[in-house]
Parts: C-alpha cells; structure tokens; sequence
C-alpha cells in the first residue's frame, strides 16, 4: 500500500473522529500506517487476487478501520 494511500485513510479516520467527537490528539499517522501494513499480509492470503481498501466506519459508537477486499 503506498503512502499516499495510507495518508487517504488516515485524514478519513481523524475527520471521522473530529465528526463523531473523539479525541484526535492521540492518532499518529505512523500508528495507522503500521496497523494498515500488518493486516495487508493476512488480508492480501486471505482474498487471493482482490485489491484490498480500508473503510472508516462507526462500530459500537467508535471509529474504526474496516478492510474490503474489491
């Protein structure tokens, strides 16, 4: 996953932390990034063939990051 693509989820997943009024402060890009690139391995085995996106989705009234296999 490159990088811009990294900074395209994070600035989603801090807008929709600012939108849903959670704390901001606390969210590093470089956080984000390592979460994004260890889940790729397993996901990319997982849906062999499929382009692997992140969506920013609200799970039990918190944000989250959600993968989606296309």
């Amino acid at each position: 996953m490159s990088d811009d693509q990294i900074q395209n989820i994070y600035r989603r997943y801090v807008d929709a932390r600012k939108q849903n009024h959670e704390r901001i402060d606390n969210v590093k890009l470089e956080t984000v990034a390592k979460t994004v690139r260890d889940m790729m391995p397993k996901l990319a085995q997982k849906h062999a063939g499929k382009h692997i996106d992140f969506e920013v989705v609200v799970k039990d009234g918190k944000v989250a990051l959600k993968p989606v296999a296309k």
